[in-house]
């Protein structure tokens, strides 16, 4: 499979993932993102550092960097949800 053919399978297994991610407060304050899905990786993308995100990184399978943007791979397993930590 050549790379667009692989770029183009990855983007359609999240779509049919059914991937949901709600960000919870307290205080006014973020603590943690939850997200879930039907068993693939889910991306989550950043313009923050990793310094300034202050995260527990649970779950996190891969990591890329493009100038000040960073995008997580997190893996999420079939009928549970994947917490992302913000301290």
């Amino acid at each position: 499979m050549d790379d667009l053919a692989s770029s183009y399978q990855s983007r359609m297994d999240r779509d049919e993932c059914e991937i949901d991610a709600r960000m919870t407060f307290a205080n006014g304050a973020p603590t943690h993102i939850r997200v879930m899905g039907k068993g693939c990786v889910a991306r989550l993308t950043t313009t923050a550092t990793l310094s300034d995100l202050n995260m527990s990184l649970v779950g996190v399978v891969g990591r890329k960097v493009y100038g000040i943007e960073t995008t997580f791979n997190v893996q999420l397993t079939n009928g549970t949800s994947t917490a992302i930590l913000m301290n």
